[in-house]
């Protein structure tokens, strides 16, 4: 970066270096918009379920790391089914969720101190396990009946 900007004088404030490093993460990302998002996926999946972060701060996981991961997992598919064929309804909800998922995980750095969103993945939790109950009454009427 330094050799193709023959501008740079070594003198330059934080707002111009800024401006600088933001004019090369664009280019780079339009330069390989797949690799940036199988990036951005990879990023996202580490973060939301805490994968790999205790690791880097050279800790290991815990019994309750474990379970906040299967907890993790819960929500998000229970999520994800309750979303399912109700996304013209429940699309505020979604969009909360996904704006405070990213600024979260943009900022913070990982999932596990987002308290905000929460009710609304349980919300939609909800709505996917009354559908699964429904399924699950009618299968076992038919095995009865």
């Amino acid at each position: 970066m330094v050799a193709r900007r023959s501008e740079l004088t070594g003198f330059e404030n934080e707002a111009q270096m800024n401006e600088i490093y933001l004019q090369e993460g664009v280019q780079i990302i339009q330069e390989h918009p797949l690799r940036y998002l199988a990036l951005s996926a990879y990023r996202f999946t580490m973060l939301w379920f805490n994968w790999k972060v205790n690791e880097v701060y050279g800790r290991k996981d815990t019994v309750g790391d474990n379970i906040m991961v299967i907890q993790h997992i819960f929500l998000l598919a229970g999520a994800m089914i309750g979303l399912r064929g109700r996304f013209q309804r429940a699309w505020p909800l979604v969009v909360s969720i996904v704006s405070f998922s990213g600024i979260y995980i943009a900022v913070m750095a990982h999932l596990p101190y987002i308290v905000s969103i929460v009710p609304g993945l349980v919300a939609l939790s909800a709505i996917a396990l009354t559908q699964l109950g429904g399924v699950f009454a009618k299968i076992s009427g038919k095995v009865r009946g």
